[in-house]
Protein backbone atom coordinates (compact mmCIF):
# COMPACT_ATOMS: atom_id res chain seq x y z
CA UNK A 1 0.00 0.00 0.00
CA UNK A 2 3.19 2.24 0.64
CA UNK A 3 4.65 1.45 -2.41
CA UNK A 4 1.05 2.51 -4.29
CA UNK A 5 0.71 5.71 -2.12
CA UNK A 6 4.01 6.83 -3.10
CA UNK A 7 3.35 5.78 -7.04
CA UNK A 8 0.92 8.28 -7.13
CA UNK A 9 2.31 11.18 -5.28
CA UNK A 10 5.01 10.96 -8.75
CA UNK A 11 2.20 11.07 -10.59
CA UNK A 12 0.23 13.96 -8.63
CA UNK A 13 3.76 16.00 -8.94
CA UNK A 14 3.92 15.52 -12.60
CA UNK A 15 0.66 16.47 -13.53
CA UNK A 16 1.52 19.82 -11.53
CA UNK A 17 4.59 20.18 -13.80
CA UNK A 18 2.38 19.50 -16.99
CA UNK A 19 0.30 22.13 -16.32
CA UNK A 20 2.83 24.54 -15.70
CA UNK A 21 4.46 23.50 -19.46
CA UNK A 22 1.10 24.03 -20.96
CA UNK A 23 0.78 27.42 -19.37
CA UNK A 24 3.72 28.35 -21.56
CA UNK A 25 6.98 26.88 -18.79
CA UNK A 26 9.97 25.06 -20.68
CA UNK A 27 10.95 21.45 -19.84
CA UNK A 28 13.42 22.08 -16.85
CA UNK A 29 10.52 21.64 -14.33
CA UNK A 30 10.20 17.80 -15.92
CA UNK A 31 13.24 17.34 -14.36
CA UNK A 32 11.54 17.63 -10.45
CA UNK A 33 9.10 15.15 -11.19
CA UNK A 34 11.25 12.17 -10.53
CA UNK A 35 12.75 13.40 -6.73
CA UNK A 36 9.02 11.78 -5.82
CA UNK A 37 10.23 8.49 -4.39
CA UNK A 38 7.95 6.22 -6.46
CA UNK A 39 9.88 2.94 -4.86
CA UNK A 40 8.63 2.69 -1.91
CA UNK A 41 9.97 -0.75 -0.89
CA UNK A 42 8.57 -1.83 2.43
CA UNK A 43 4.60 -1.98 2.14
CA UNK A 44 3.15 -4.91 4.16
CA UNK A 45 2.22 -6.48 7.10
CA UNK A 46 3.67 -9.38 8.62
CA UNK A 47 2.24 -12.21 11.31
CA UNK A 48 -1.01 -12.07 12.82
CA UNK A 49 -2.93 -12.70 15.81
CA UNK A 50 -6.88 -12.89 15.18
CA UNK A 51 -9.04 -11.22 17.78
CA UNK A 52 -11.94 -13.01 17.21
CA UNK A 53 -14.32 -10.33 16.65
CA UNK A 54 -14.96 -7.94 13.27
CA UNK A 55 -14.85 -8.45 9.82
CA UNK A 56 -13.41 -11.63 8.60
CA UNK A 57 -10.05 -10.38 7.21
CA UNK A 58 -10.72 -11.68 3.60
CA UNK A 59 -13.83 -9.46 3.75
CA UNK A 60 -12.54 -6.18 5.12
CA UNK A 61 -9.63 -5.96 2.71
CA UNK A 62 -11.27 -6.76 0.10
CA UNK A 63 -14.03 -3.53 0.73
CA UNK A 64 -10.61 -1.89 1.29
CA UNK A 65 -9.16 -2.36 -1.62
CA UNK A 66 -11.88 -2.48 -3.67
CA UNK A 67 -11.84 1.73 -2.15
CA UNK A 68 -8.37 2.27 -2.87
CA UNK A 69 -8.19 1.06 -6.21
CA UNK A 70 -11.03 3.43 -6.95
CA UNK A 71 -8.82 6.57 -4.93
CA UNK A 72 -6.07 5.75 -7.56
CA UNK A 73 -8.55 5.21 -10.39
CA UNK A 74 -10.23 8.32 -9.91
CA UNK A 75 -7.55 10.57 -9.00
CA UNK A 76 -5.31 9.38 -12.05
CA UNK A 77 -8.69 10.07 -14.40
CA UNK A 78 -8.65 13.46 -12.75
CA UNK A 79 -4.67 14.08 -13.39
CA UNK A 80 -5.12 12.89 -16.98
CA UNK A 81 -7.48 15.63 -17.68
CA UNK A 82 -5.13 18.59 -16.63
CA UNK A 83 -3.97 19.13 -20.48
CA UNK A 84 -7.15 19.67 -21.76
CA UNK A 85 -8.26 22.13 -19.45
CA UNK A 86 -5.41 23.93 -19.79
CA UNK A 87 -5.14 26.43 -23.10
CA UNK A 88 -1.21 27.26 -23.85
CA UNK A 89 0.21 30.36 -22.83
CA UNK A 90 -2.83 31.07 -20.38
CA UNK A 91 -1.68 31.51 -16.63
CA UNK A 92 -5.00 31.35 -15.49
CA UNK A 93 -6.67 28.58 -16.92
CA UNK A 94 -3.30 26.36 -15.68
CA UNK A 95 -3.57 27.56 -11.90
CA UNK A 96 -7.82 27.26 -12.81
CA UNK A 97 -6.40 23.14 -13.58
CA UNK A 98 -4.11 23.04 -10.60
CA UNK A 99 -6.42 24.52 -8.63
CA UNK A 100 -9.38 21.81 -9.72
CA UNK A 101 -7.13 18.89 -9.46
CA UNK A 102 -6.24 19.32 -5.87
CA UNK A 103 -9.61 20.06 -5.05
CA UNK A 104 -11.00 16.63 -6.83
CA UNK A 105 -8.31 14.55 -5.31
CA UNK A 106 -9.29 15.99 -1.69
CA UNK A 107 -12.97 15.23 -2.57
CA UNK A 108 -11.79 11.81 -3.08
CA UNK A 109 -9.66 10.81 -0.26
CA UNK A 110 -12.02 12.14 2.20
CA UNK A 111 -14.46 9.92 -0.01
CA UNK A 112 -11.68 7.11 0.82
CA UNK A 113 -11.87 7.83 4.57
CA UNK A 114 -15.24 7.44 4.63
CA UNK A 115 -15.21 3.63 2.90
CA UNK A 116 -12.51 2.98 5.26
CA UNK A 117 -14.53 3.73 8.09
CA UNK A 118 -17.81 2.03 7.18
CA UNK A 119 -16.04 -1.15 5.84
CA UNK A 120 -15.27 -1.91 9.93
CA UNK A 121 -12.47 -3.38 12.09
CA UNK A 122 -10.25 -6.56 10.48
CA UNK A 123 -10.55 -9.75 13.20
CA UNK A 124 -6.86 -9.10 13.82
CA UNK A 125 -5.33 -8.35 16.89
CA UNK A 126 -5.93 -4.49 17.68
CA UNK A 127 -7.78 -4.08 14.33
CA UNK A 128 -9.47 -0.58 15.78
CA UNK A 129 -6.32 0.42 16.06
CA UNK A 130 -5.41 -0.52 12.77
CA UNK A 131 -8.42 0.91 10.95
CA UNK A 132 -7.89 4.48 13.02
CA UNK A 133 -4.45 4.64 12.12
CA UNK A 134 -5.10 4.02 8.69
CA UNK A 135 -7.70 6.97 8.73
CA UNK A 136 -5.30 9.46 9.90
CA UNK A 137 -2.68 8.76 7.21
CA UNK A 138 -4.98 9.65 4.78
CA UNK A 139 -6.27 12.48 7.26
CA UNK A 140 -2.39 13.57 6.74
CA UNK A 141 -2.63 13.16 3.28
CA UNK A 142 -5.56 15.10 2.84
CA UNK A 143 -4.83 18.04 4.68
CA UNK A 144 -1.23 18.24 2.96
CA UNK A 145 -3.14 18.59 -0.26
CA UNK A 146 -5.73 21.00 1.27
CA UNK A 147 -2.48 22.89 1.81
CA UNK A 148 -1.73 23.13 -1.67
CA UNK A 149 -4.91 23.99 -2.85
CA UNK A 150 -4.89 26.95 -0.89
CA UNK A 151 -1.46 28.12 -2.42
CA UNK A 152 -2.53 27.22 -5.53
CA UNK A 153 -5.47 29.65 -5.32
CA UNK A 154 -2.96 32.13 -3.91
CA UNK A 155 -0.47 31.94 -7.30
CA UNK A 156 -0.54 34.77 -9.08
CA UNK A 157 -1.15 34.83 -13.08
CA UNK A 158 0.80 38.41 -14.26
CA UNK A 159 4.07 37.50 -14.70
CA UNK A 160 4.81 33.69 -16.80
CA UNK A 161 8.29 33.80 -14.83
CA UNK A 162 6.80 33.76 -11.09
CA UNK A 163 4.02 31.43 -12.12
CA UNK A 164 6.82 29.13 -13.34
CA UNK A 165 8.34 29.59 -9.73
CA UNK A 166 5.76 29.32 -7.59
CA UNK A 167 4.19 26.43 -9.18
CA UNK A 168 7.23 24.36 -8.42
CA UNK A 169 8.01 25.73 -4.77
CA UNK A 170 4.54 24.35 -4.51
CA UNK A 171 5.42 21.25 -6.13
CA UNK A 172 8.32 20.89 -3.71
CA UNK A 173 6.61 21.21 -0.64
CA UNK A 174 3.72 19.50 -1.71
CA UNK A 175 6.05 16.18 -2.46
CA UNK A 176 8.29 16.55 0.48
CA UNK A 177 4.95 16.92 2.43
CA UNK A 178 2.70 14.15 0.80
CA UNK A 179 6.52 12.04 0.97
CA UNK A 180 6.54 11.84 4.82
CA UNK A 181 2.83 11.04 4.94
CA UNK A 182 3.26 7.93 2.18
CA UNK A 183 6.89 7.00 4.45
CA UNK A 184 4.53 7.03 7.74
CA UNK A 185 2.53 4.10 6.20
CA UNK A 186 5.65 1.43 7.50
CA UNK A 187 4.89 2.35 10.64
CA UNK A 188 1.34 0.32 10.44
CA UNK A 189 3.74 -2.54 9.09
CA UNK A 190 5.37 -2.55 12.30
CA UNK A 191 2.29 -1.67 14.50
CA UNK A 192 -0.38 -4.50 13.59
CA UNK A 193 1.91 -7.83 12.03
CA UNK A 194 -0.33 -9.86 10.60
CA UNK A 195 0.60 -12.19 7.61
CA UNK A 196 -3.30 -13.29 7.18
CA UNK A 197 -4.28 -9.60 6.84
CA UNK A 198 -1.20 -9.13 4.21
CA UNK A 199 -1.78 -12.34 2.21
CA UNK A 200 -5.20 -10.77 1.55
CA UNK A 201 -4.19 -6.87 0.92
CA UNK A 202 -1.37 -8.14 -1.61
CA UNK A 203 -4.07 -10.47 -3.20
CA UNK A 204 -6.95 -8.09 -3.81
CA UNK A 205 -5.40 -4.46 -4.06
CA UNK A 206 -2.53 -6.33 -6.26
CA UNK A 207 0.55 -3.85 -5.64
Amino acid sequence: MRKTTAAFMALFALTLVTACGASGGDKKADTTTTTAKASGDGSTTTTTEAAGTGVAVDDWAVAFCGSFKTWISDIQSASSGVSSDVTAGDLASAKTAIVKLFTTASSRTETLIEDVDKAGVPDIDKGDGLVTDLKGKFQDFDDAILAAKSDADALAVDDPTAFKADVQTLLDTFQAETQKVGDSFSELDAKYNSQELNDALNQHCGT
